[in-house]
């Protein structure tokens, strides 16, 4: 069983809206479209979603192990050779001594590199083989990896591991520049600038992945966003060598963007619904639902 740090709720809520997780463990598919289509009543599909699983004696941590990350890297490795494919890249990385061995890890296994989810394709004594297509390429800084660059990695979530840091999908949004790297003491706070659609869902305390790392936001303003790095990050990960002008791969956190992608979807519906009168009536419903399904104060 994994022991959370955080609201279980919350878990149950992730798990309940994502319909493609949901495929992955096989639920039926009544279930799918309850999630899909039950927007006002997301409590009836969780305990739908429980129900099934008990009934079935299936475990959704099971699933977890294999498409999720925490962002608690687990150490460091050099990519010590980058092949050219007809539609992307392959490449070879050693894990340091101090990560995990190369020969812990089976074909197949999803590993992250600097947040970004690959799949093992190839093991040699000592390093890994990983393939990259152009889609990978695009939304991520792994086209710029050379013989030498030091990358972030960890291993996909077991089952029985615990949950530090946030759910990471290794699904990088895209890539963020660093505009300044402001050393306090042993601390470091970094500033970056992202692309609009990704700052806009980034809030005050909440988490963020750069580079593969789970962190806490400080500061939002109109085009950037600021974390504080403490020594044992700067020390366990890349981004104690990061400079200025340096770009980063940045996962935004799940929940936010499914609540985004909720919300958009109801005041489109909203916009569309005709008379004002209705859509203040709507607007009213719309109100009370959302505040009726945010789950209750721990």
């Amino acid at each position: 069983m994994v022991e959370f740090a955080g609201d279980f709720s919350v878990l149950l809520w992730v798990c309940t809206t994502l319909e493609s997780f949901l495929r992955r463990v096989h639920c039926p598919p009544n279930l799918l479209v309850c999630v899909r289509n039950d927007s006002q009543n997301c409590s009836s599909s969780v305990f739908q979603f429980l129900r099934w699983s008990f009934s079935e004696n299936r475990s959704i941590f099971v699933a977890l192990k294999s498409l999720m990350f925490t962002g608690l890297v687990e150490g460091q490795g050099t990519v010590i050779k980058v092949s050219h494919l007809p539609v992307g890249l392959r490449l070879t990385i050693e894990p340091d001594s101090a990560c995990f061995a190369a020969s812990s890890i089976a074909i197949g296994d999803s590993i992250s590199i600097c947040g970004c989810c690959l799949t093992v394709v190839a093991i040699q004594e000592n390093s890994l083989d990983f393939e990259a297509g152009l889609e990978t390429l695009s939304k991520t800084t792994l086209g710029d990896f050379r013989e030498g660059t030091r990358v972030n990695l960890e291993r996909s979530l077991r089952a029985e591991s615990r949950l530090g840091g946030h759910f990471v999908q290794g699904h990088v949004d895209g890539t963020a520049q660093v505009l300044s790297v402001e050393r306090n003491g042993d601390w470091i706070d970094m500033w970056f600038q992202p692309a609009e659609q990704q700052l806009r869902l980034l809030v005050p305390k909440g988490s963020v992945a750069v580079d593969g790392v789970s962190l806490t936001v400080v500061n939002v303003q109109s085009d950037r966003f600021s974390v504080a790095l403490i020594p044992h990050t700067l020390s366990m990960t890349t981004l104690g060598q990061v400079q200025p002008a340096s770009r980063v791969n940045i996962e935004n956190d799940i929940l936010g963007k499914y609540v985004d992608h909720l919300l958009q979807g109801r005041l489109a519906a909203l916009h569309s619904a005709g008379p004002a009168t209705s859509n203040s009536s709507q607007a009213a419903s719309f109100a009370t639902t959302t505040l009726t399904e945010s789950p209750a104060p721990q």
